[in-house]
């Protein structure tokens, strides 16, 4: 099994570094207060124990979600939000050697330890990029697959984000959206999370707001227990 980076280090690495996202000045967010945690010390630690930490494996079964994105060899995925990695070392194996993964995230410190999950892993075909809250800051027309795991419910500006992973991605490319439904389960219940808090969207809204705004919803996948697997194509 694939094995991520020492959390221990890492803690101090995001409880050393601020956050780098910046928001725009003008729009108002969908979501206020969904990113307030990695403005503070506590709250990045914690957030990097929730990506990280034992367990996590049990209900994101990653090596489900890769098999059902059928990646081939050669592909490049676009991972929109790849926080600390954690499927990043899974999306590299996976498009192997003459592919290329595209760990993209608007936290400077999170990208941090993807860079030293490369370098400790030899994940040579990953390229790490930082972004803001409203563009991927990702070449035009370059992801096979742009892939958006348990990152859309903290998209505060949905509307430039999706507009900017529809550039980002092949007219016959793919969006690859993994998040959870809009319910309390045994992983929320552990860490307090208040799903009918925490999330705005359940799945039928987020087909909804992602359709509106040129994608096509063409595929839903009900493998996992807490989270849906939902897959669009640009219009």
């Amino acid at each position: 099994m694939i094995r991520r980076a020492f959390i221990s280090s890492a803690c101090l690495l995001v409880i050393s570094c601020a956050s780098s996202g910046t928001p725009p000045k003008t729009d108002p967010s969908v979501a206020p207060g969904i990113n307030a945690r990695f403005e503070t010390e506590e709250g990045r630690a914690a957030t990097l124990q929730l990506l990280e930490g034992e367990g996590r494996d049990l209900y994101q079964k990653p090596d489900e979600v890769i098999r059902n994105m059928a990646l081939k060899p050669g592909d490049v995925v676009c991972e929109v939000g790849a926080g600390s990695g954690y499927f990043t070392p899974y999306l590299s194996k996976a498009v192997g050697n003459s592919g290329r993964v595209y760990a993209q995230d608007p936290q400077a410190e999170l990208l941090e330890l993807v860079k030293k999950k490369k370098t400790a892993q030899g994940l040579s075909n990953v390229e790490v990029v930082l972004g803001t809250y409203t563009d991927t800051n990702l070449p035009d027309g370059v992801c096979d697959v742009t892939f958006v795991a348990d990152t859309y419910h903290h998209f505060e500006w949905p509307k430039p984000m999706l507009d900017a992973m529809k550039r980002d991605t092949k007219p016959r490319g793919r969006l690859v959206i993994v998040d959870f439904y809009r319910r309390q389960n045994a992983f929320f219940d552990k860490v307090k999370i208040d799903a009918a808090k925490h999330l705005r969207l359940d799945l039928d809204g987020v087909i909804d707001e992602v359709e509106a705004h040129g994608w096509k919803h063409a595929d839903t996948r009900k493998f996992l227990d807490y989270q849906y697997f939902v897959v669009f194509t640009p219009r």
